[in-house]
């Protein structure tokens, strides 16, 4: 994808977030579970994109034990789903 298309894909996104007031994305902290293969993801804040689309504001609950928060981009559902 061209940095043009990435632009246009953010300034569609902070059109509708502005539009909703919906967080654009959810942050999580992500540990592995011990003697398991699968991680635990645990929800502990999320992001609003700036109407620019030229960065974020990250809003969290608590801070990760490991320093590290893993940011997933919200699904998109229409209004009334």
């Amino acid at each position: 994808m061209s940095s043009k298309e990435d632009q246009t894909e953010l300034e569609m996104e902070s059109h509708l977030q502005a539009k909703t007031n919906r967080p654009s994305y959810l942050a999580y902290q992500v540990t592995q579970l011990e003697n398991r293969e699968s991680k635990s993801w645990t929800k502990i804040g999320v992001g609003f994109l700036h109407r620019d689309g030229g960065g974020l504001n990250i809003l969290l609950d608590c801070l990760p034990k490991n320093g590290r928060i893993t940011l997933r981009a919200r699904p998109y559902r229409e209004e009334g789903e």
